[in-house]
């Protein structure tokens, strides 16, 4: 889990303000949401200061996420993500920021390990032979996931004559049932 600030951040001598703010993209009660409670309330008390947890949820972490863009660049607002926050982009290319222009990182707060796990159906004996299998299928394989990120297909993208062997068998699959 990291702590992200909106680019270009502003160093300051009369740091910290009396008042900061941590967005918290997912809802209450999380992961993310529950460190950041604990560190929050024992900056506050350190500091001196108002440390506020805001939840700004939805559209997996979209929402808030983009909202922190919207804020200056003074040191005040904070993104709370977990690390899985960078694979976002490189899975959906249509969130509405740019990490590595939008954002700097300026503390890890905590650490947790991940596993990828799958059906021993597949008879898979390595993480290549996921991938192998993966690239075979042209529709693609679904996934899920606890993290930040809804349960969705991975799908390669079409070749221009998959794409229209794909059109072609829908259409004369639609005469058909007519």
């Amino acid at each position: 889990m990291s702590l992200l600030l909106p680019l270009p951040a502003v160093s300051q001598s009369d740091y910290p303000p009396p008042q900061i703010r941590f967005v918290v993209p997912f809802t209450p009660g999380g992961g993310t949401d529950v460190i950041m409670r604990l560190v929050a309330h024992h900056l506050g008390e350190a500091w001196k200061i108002i440390a506020l947890v805001e939840n700004r949820v939805g559209a997996g972490g979209v929402i808030g996420s983009q909202w922190v863009t919207t804020q200056p660049p003074d040191g005040r607002t904070f993104l709370v993500v977990p690390s899985a926050f960078g694979v976002r982009s490189a899975i959906d290319r249509t969130v509405p920021y740019d990490i590595a222009k939008n954002f700097t990182g300026v503390a890890q707060m905590a650490r947790s390990p991940s596993f990828m796990v799958v059906s021993t159906q597949h008879g898979f004996k390595s993480l290549k032979d996921l991938i192998t299998y993966a690239k075979a299928q042209p529709q693609g394989v679904h996934y899920s996931s606890g993290a930040s990120v809804a349960p969705r297909t991975c799908t390669p993208p079409p070749s221009r004559s998959s794409l229209a062997s794909r059109l072609s068998t829908s259409r004369s699959a639609a005469r058909q049932k007519r």
